[in-house]
């Protein structure tokens, strides 16, 4: 498994990503962003595919991994 560089995701994928991040269901991330669960699955399901996901642990994996990556730490001195 490679790590690629961040792909672009919408403004709803960002929402839906960070609802998951906090650990929230489907359910609850549809109620928080006023979606159905449906539509709920479909996002997540899109979002898997762009970062080459094929389960949910992997997706978890992989977002943790990129956040990693693209947190900026300041050197120390």
């Amino acid at each position: 498994m490679t790590i690629e560089p961040a792909p672009h995701f919408t403004e709803r994928d960002s929402k839906l990503l960070r609802e998951l991040k906090c650990g929230a269901t489907n359910s609850e991330a549809a109620t928080q962003l006023q979606l159905s669960v449906r539509t709920v699955e479909n996002h997540r399901r899109t979002v898997m595919k762009k970062i080459g996901a094929r389960s949910a642990f992997e997706f978890g994996y992989l977002i943790a991994c990129q956040e990693l990556l693209a947190a900026r730490v300041e050197p120390q001195e």
